[in-house]
């Protein structure tokens, strides 16, 4: 504090210039209670409360995150944490408002001190002018002065006490926000170092699980690929034994359709060198080539091969069923339109060729006789044996066969017409008939069975 200037009045006393240090003294505490005013003022509530020294500012973080809840582990809602979240930026907004109001409450008793100070100050100023305008000697002037001096130490004292109270004041106020901050920061700290720990966790978690569903994927897919072996394997197999059946059934039809010409033709032969007229002969052979095209063996129809082979009944020893007949009506056994000159033809009957020695059944054959997985199927493979030992000449053992093929399936009318070809070639006709008869009823509109049924009614 500088010292006052004293000077002479105009009676010749000792005049204390006294404005320009009080002014100094106003000013400097002025200056001094203006930043913290500023300071104070610009607070606001959602601010932490800084306050600056002489020494420097120290500006610290704001803690945003300082009480923020680490997240459990069940999903929080928005509106929640926004309650929340509003409900504790509200209770740091009274706070700051309660410390912004104290420290209002303190700055205008400083302000209320001041005045008093400034007051006493002008009137100990004021009484020093009146003294001073009054003669008096050297020892009342220095008393004056004392006593100035005095009114002076005393708003010094006085200041320096209420500046240290407030020093202690800032000072502990910013201990307690240092240590909330410090307090902020570990726990941001502390929350940094769990979420990292949990996203390390969902990591490893989440690569075994992306492992465990590759490994999954590519077995599924090298089973997919296992399986599509083993179905195109499959596959291949039973298209090449498919193919090798249609070739057996082929290759049999062919060899069937070659001996049944065969034998249509020395049938023929037969009944020219005995004399029957052949113009109209009482099998279907030639009905069916010049009423309807043959139909393609190799063409199977809606039930398959069966129905081909069951449609096309041979009935091949009808002729010389006929021939043994005419014989055995003419006496002598010799037939009216013969000549007497040429001799008697030798016609062997359905003993004597059964007799002969017959050829084993096919290999193919037996195996579908094996294969058979139902009575249907047997039955059609008897069918087909039977068929078989007929073009062999062997007619006990096709009948043996046909009838097993009837037992099994009684809707075998192809078995039935042979059987009756079978009974009228050994002379049983009444016996043919019923069987025709039956298989009439099975397939009314099939013209071989008419045709062999009106010859057997014009036989008897």
């Amino acid at each position: 504090m500088p010292l006052s200037k004293v000077g002479k009045t105009a009676n010749g006393c000792p005049e204390v210039s006294l404005e320009k240090s009080r002014s100094a003294s106003a000013g400097r505490l002025r200056a001094e209670v203006r930043p913290v005013r500023e300071d104070r003022q610009s607070l606001t509530p959602t601010q932490p409360l800084v306050s600056k020294v002489t020494c420097g500012a120290i500006a610290l973080p704001r803690p945003i995150s300082a009480e923020r809840i680490r997240p459990s582990a069940t999903a929080i809602p928005v509106s929640a944490r926004r309650a929340a979240l509003t409900e504790r930026r509200g209770e740091k907004a009274l706070v700051l408002q309660k410390d912004l109001q104290n420290m209002e409450e303190r700055l205008a008793t400083a302000e209320r001190e001041r005045d008093w100070a400034m007051t006493a100050l002008r009137q100990s100023e004021s009484e020093l002018q009146k003294l001073l305008a009054q003669r008096c000697t050297g020892d009342a002037v220095s008393d004056v002065r004392l006593n100035h001096y005095r009114v002076l130490l005393e708003l010094l004292n006085l200041r320096c006490r209420l500046l240290e109270q407030w020093i202690e004041e800032e000072a502990a106020l910013m201990a307690q926000q240092e240590r909330h901050h410090a307090e902020a920061l570990r726990r941001m700290e502390q929350q940094v170092q769990e979420l990292a720990t949990e996203v390390v966790e969902q990591q490893a978690a989440f690569q075994e699980q992306v492992a465990a569903m590759s490994a999954q994927q590519e077995r599924i897919e090298q089973q997919h690929c296992e399986d599509f072996s083993l179905w195109s394997d499959e596959l291949l197999r039973s298209r090449e034994k498919a193919a090798e059946e249609l070739g057996l059934l082929r290759e049999d039809m062919q060899r069937q359709d070659q001996l049944w010409h065969q034998e249509w033709t020395r049938m023929q032969q037969d009944a020219s060198r005995q004399g029957i007229d052949v113009a109209d002969p009482p099998g279907f052979l030639q009905l069916e080539e010049a009423q309807e095209p043959r139909d393609d063996p190799e063409k199977p129809g809606p039930n398959g091969w069966t129905e081909s082979l069951e449609g096309r009944a041979t009935l091949a020893t009808i002729p010389e069923a006929e021939s043994e007949e005419v014989q055995a009506q003419t006496p002598g056994g010799k037939s009216a339109a013969r000549s007497p000159e040429q001799p008697k033809a030798q016609v062997p009957s359905p003993t004597s060729r059964s007799g002969s020695s017959p050829s084993s059944v096919p290999e193919d054959l037996m195996k579908s006789l094996e294969k058979a997985s139902d009575d249907k199927q047997a039955s059609r493979a008897w069918a087909r044996i039977g068929q078989f030992h007929q073009r062999q000449k062997s007619f006990d053992q096709a009948r043996q066969a046909y009838q097993s093929a009837v037992r099994l399936d009684n809707s075998q009318h192809g078995c039935l017409a042979n059987l009756a070809q079978l009974e009228a070639h050994a002379g049983h006709v009444s016996t043919a008939k019923e069987m025709l008869a039956a298989a009439l009823r099975l397939e009314p509109s099939n013209k071989n069975y008419i045709s062999f049924s009106r010859w057997l009614s014009g036989a008897s």
